[in-house]
């Protein structure tokens, strides 16, 4: 099934596809480093990448950006029909522990 990218962010879509690649080969920081890359393209467009303002790592601005990237990740894993959700045991362990 092909998917048009007219309703998606192409800066963020690509910074998705880089995270996941970079999940793949278990690259470490990963993430950080594509974040600060998108909010420089898109303070400053695509002509001057790398020119744009200083990002600060833990900026409310740098969060709402890490969340989308994250977001656009898990559409894309949509896309391909690579669907799949963990249920992690850490609701019905900490019920046991307190027990």
């Amino acid at each position: 099934m092909l998917e048009s990218m007219i309703g998606h962010d192409i800066p963020r879509v690509a910074g998705a596809c880089i995270l996941l690649a970079g999940k793949v080969n278990q690259s470490r920081g990963l993430c950080r480093e594509i974040v600060s890359e998108t909010m420089k393209m898109r303070a400053s467009g695509l002509a001057n990448r790398g020119q744009g303002t200083e990002v600060f790592k833990w900026s409310r601005e740098f969060e709402v950006e890490k969340a989308a990237l994250l977001d656009a990740e898990h559409q894309v894993i949509c896309v391909l029909n690579h669907n799949f959700h963990v249920e992690l045991p850490y609701g019905p362990l900490i019920k046991v522990c307190r027990i």
